[in-house]
């Protein structure tokens, strides 16, 4: 027996050291390999009068406005735009200007090659593409060995460090990560020619992260939380096809609307009051929050109305979907998540407007609101009057934030291994202020693994702006990372008391199968914005797929 417990109390002191150790690899690994992954790229070069003007946007706008990239002379904003698609480039005009090619009109959006002729409005132009950097380093399945193994086996520790803290659910515990282990690798087989697996590679190591969570809760919270993630994961890659669809995936804006209004209108009427906000619905024993799958709708509208460039109309929808949707969750009182959705909208429409006045002015009106609102709504004033005063209100409105603190410290860098956790006693422990959970059970270095995730997530969408074949993959890379960048920060800088206490989940890791199945489908708009078709433009003018 006493041989059995010092083997026992070996293994933990090992585990705690080898899990760190596997999540630092895992995250640098992956995210090296996601971040460094360059495409064969083109240059376009318009010849007008002896001038050279290069096109090398995923959307190149012709017009008179000042923002245009082509500046031209003439009584319309903006003639028409060049965009790159399928690689290749494309026109198609705007405002009903004149566009022809090789003296045929255009009417829609139409191809354009090397040598052929464009005229816009008064303006001749002799096309010239050529490719850029040729030293390319295409997708390869064997790049993600590496994080993909290290995944693995941190995976399997995990499971092994509960299996210990927790014998009598041993059984249900392996087959939750054991299974998970087998899913991982036959879908990375399936998966082998899609591009950037490294983002799977990260989601599932927060996912991983996830489960642990909910195993602490309980093992059949972590089996249900396993299975909504396998669910989302089947709904992402049938998502992702339509987004890779463009002209579908513009189609369905309409009916993507009407959904996320039905959603919304179904939260007013069936809410029911959780922690003083009205956004949990229950409908058959099951209980979903409508807000977590309107964060996909939201980002899907404001890519696809944004991607046929400048078009009032879809300007329009955009802002009116986001400020009902804005409006709906001031009125459940869910105000984390109306910030999120409000930073998706401001974002979104500086990237497309990049007008700073009107950034400025939306951001003062947001600032008015909020000050009313912590003026006039007891709940949001009690929150912001424990903000950096948590310490002082340690027994009251400050509880969870210095108990949060508190087991940070204690974790150290290591953790203090499954199961011997203090914070497990706290409440919203696997929510609201779950990065202190793993902070304290599987270390600092864990905790900031994670976190480091959501900032490759962001560099990755800030590359797509200018390698995806459409701004409206660029777009949707930009908003989704805006929602997990926003969320994490509020998260984890709520528990600790360097920000307001939200209450908003932690994406991938937070116990909650709503916030699961919308972060998970979301990842469809990542998968979308690394498609694209390679073309080479030989000096002929052909076009020759590589």
């Amino acid at each position: 027996m006493e041989n059995t417990d010092f083997f026992v109390r070996g293994f933990i002191s090992v585990v705690r050291i080898v899990i760190p150790i596997l999540s630092v690899i895992t995250v640098f690994s992956a995210s090296v390999n996601l971040l460094s992954k360059r495409r064969v790229r083109y240059k376009g070069v318009l010849l007008c009068e002896n001038k050279e003007f290069e096109i090398t946007n995923s959307e190149n706008l012709i017009g008179s406005d000042k923002k245009c990239d082509i500046v031209l002379n003439g009584a319309d904003d903006y003639h028409a735009v060049i965009s790159f698609r399928k690689g290749g480039y494309t026109v198609r005009p705007l405002n009903g200007s004149d566009v022809f090619i090789n003296g045929r009109k255009v009417v829609k959006e139409t191809a354009i090659s090397s040598y052929d002729n464009l005229k816009i409005g008064d303006f001749q132009y002799n096309i010239k593409l050529k490719p850029i950097n040729k030293d390319r380093k295409l997708p390869k399945s064997k790049d993600v060995i590496i994080p993909l193994a290290s995944l693995s086996l941190l995976q399997i520790f995990i499971a092994l460090s509960l299996m210990f803290a927790n014998k009598d659910n041993a059984v249900i515990t392996a087959a939750g990560f054991f299974g998970l282990v087998f899913s991982e690798w036959i879908y990375m087989a399936v998966r082998k020619k899609s591009v950037n697996l490294e983002i799977e590679i990260l989601v599932l190591f927060l996912v991983t992260l996830g489960l642990f969570v909910c195993a602490r809760v309980s093992p059949f919270s972590m089996i249900k939380e396993e299975i909504l993630f396998f669910i989302g994961c089947v709904f992402a890659v049938i998502f992702e096809k339509i987004l890779k669809n463009l002209k579908l995936a513009v189609n369905l804006q309409i009916p993507a609307m009407a959904i996320g209004v039905g959603l919304f209108v179904v939260n007013i009427v069936l809410g029911t009051v959780y922690n003083g906000s009205q956004n949990w619905v229950e409908i058959a024993s099951y209980q979903f929050q409508p807000s977590e799958f309107v964060k996909v709708i939201l980002v899907f509208i404001g890519a696809t109305t944004l991607e046929r460039a400048v078009e009032k109309k879809g300007l329009i929808m955009f802002t009116l979907f986001s400020f009902f949707s804005v409006a709906v969750l001031i009125y459940i009182r869910d105000f984390g998540t109306a910030l999120v959705y409000f930073s998706v909208f401001l974002v979104v429409m500086f990237l497309r407007l990049c007008n700073i006045k009107f950034i400025i002015a939306t951001l003062l009106a947001a600032l008015a609101g909020t000050i009313g609102a912590i003026k006039f709504i007891p709940y949001v004033s009690g929150r912001f009057a424990s903000f950096t005063h948590a310490w002082e209100n340690a027994a009251t409105s400050g509880y969870q934030q210095t108990r949060t603190m508190v087991a940070i410290g204690s974790g150290g860098l290591f953790g203090v291994g499954a199961g011997n956790g203090y914070l497990k006693n706290i409440a919203a422990y696997d929510t609201d202020i779950v990065f202190g959970f793993i902070s304290e059970e599987l270390g600092l270095i864990v905790a900031v693994s994670a976190a480091l995730c959501f900032v490759v997530f962001v560099l990755y969408a800030a590359k797509c702006l200018t390698a995806s074949t459409s701004i409206f993959y660029g777009i949707g890379a930009c908003a989704v990372s805006v929602i997990f960048i926003v969320q994490a920060s509020l998260n984890i800088f709520g528990s600790i008391d360097m920000l307001p206490f939200t209450g908003v989940t932690l994406p991938f890791i937070s116990n909650g199968g709503s916030s699961l199945l919308g972060c998970t489908v979301m990842m469809a708009f990542y998968k979308a914005a690394g498609f694209r078709r390679i073309i080479k433009i030989t000096d002929n003018g052909e076009e020759v797929e590589i």
